[in-house]
């Protein structure tokens, strides 16, 4: 166990354990500096008034289903500013039963970024949510019944759209700013 510790402890980017009543147990350096000595206080003094219903779905989809939940929102910076995080939310386990919870978060910079100034149709909106779910270009044609040469193209307007350079810069651009959502339910 302390290896694992010394290990975790050790990731450059924030991580935490929360205990299955949802108080912060455990907090890595990053986590530290990032959030400021959370261990003892419940997860929602970490979070925004209106971002509490989005983390308390999460929470449950976590600790009552023991599915990994990817979700991305506002929580408080030790300093008590905002910031965007990237949070990966998975069960920790004992004897196959849920115990807790063991999170990453990847701080997305600029909270106060202005989401770019786009019109997406419904259908480019369709290609971008299952883009952002790392869909190959066969299965999410497969998944809207289009040809491959069709959500390539959506895909190609997205990328200009979006001022991305890659498919992965496009999902996150849509994420930061709320395009479409990671929850994966």
């Amino acid at each position: 166990m302390a290896i694992l510790e010394a290990t975790l402890g050790a990731l450059p980017v924030p991580a935490y354990a929360n205990d299955l009543d949802g108080f912060i147990t455990w907090q890595n350096a990053a986590s530290l500096a990032l959030a400021g000595d959370r261990r003892g206080t419940h997860y929602t003094q970490a979070v925004p008034p209106e971002e509490l219903k989005r983390s308390k779905e999460t929470w449950a989809a976590v600790t009552l289903t023991g599915a990994t939940r990817h979700r991305t929102g506002v929580f408080w910076r030790a300093d008590g500013e905002p910031i965007y995080l990237e949070v990966i939310a998975a069960p920790l386990r004992s004897d196959g039963d849920v115990v807790g919870v063991f999170g990453l978060t990847i701080p997305i910079d600029d909270v106060r970024s202005d989401p770019p100034n786009v019109q997406l149709s419904r259908r480019q909106l369709d290609v971008l949510r299952l883009l952002v779910q790392a869909k190959s270009t066969n299965q999410i044609a497969e998944e809207l019944h289009l040809a491959p040469d069709t959500v390539r193209n959506y895909i190609a307007g997205l990328l200009k759209a979006l001022g991305a350079r890659n498919r992965l810069e496009a999902a996150l651009i849509a994420l930061r700013n709320g395009l479409v959502s990671l929850d994966l339910d």
